[in-house]
């Protein structure tokens, strides 16, 4: 895997041609709305993350050994987001290099080591810290669709029902 993300997809399965062309039409009048939109989930998931690297990793263990670089909090170079066609793609890879250690990791590796608390080099060391699965569950759990909705309804107004479901695929926030 090149790196932990969450990508959120738009699509609707219609049984008619016209009814379909019709609503691409409309889609198209959309999309400026929903990359809007996008780019507000992906803003409102950077600082979810943020919180959840602070709350569940950094304040759970106050190191002695080692000096903490702050790479798994930067959110500026851990960070890559995309928008494009209904469709948000969020990545995270966090950097692990450090001169301190003797076998950095980096991206799911280090993510992996984290959230299990196995396969740190000191003798002692944090117990498992699952800050990627708490982000995950609290995305799908509702944040997602409630920034969605609250966005599309800014730009549209009262004709905005809202009503956006997220589902989970397989795999989500497992390590």
């Amino acid at each position: 895997m090149a790196g932990t993300g969450v990508t959120i997809t738009i699509s609707v399965d219609f049984p008619e041609a016209e009814i379909k062309q019709e609503f691409l039409t409309e889609l198209k009048k959309t999309e400026p709305m929903l990359e809007v939109a996008m780019s507000s989930v992906a803003a409102v998931a950077k600082g979810a993350l943020q919180s959840h690297i602070q709350t569940d990793v950094y304040d759970k263990w106050n190191p002695t050994t080692y000096v903490r670089t702050g790479a798994i909090i930067d959110m500026g170079t851990s960070v890559r987001q995309t928008v494009t066609s209904g469709e948000m793609t969020l990545r995270y890879l966090p950097d692990g290099s450090s001169e301190q250690w003797r076998n950095p990791t980096s991206g799911d590796e280090l993510i992996g080591r984290i959230e299990s608390g196995s396969g740190y080099e000191w003798r002692k060391h944090p117990g498992p810290r699952p800050f990627w699965k708490a982000f995950v569950d609290e995305m799908i759990d509702g944040t997602f669709a409630a920034t969605f909705d609250a966005s599309m309804s800014a730009q549209i107004g009262d004709d905005y029902e809202g009503g956006t479901v997220v589902t989970r695929e397989s795999g989500d926030g497992d390590y």
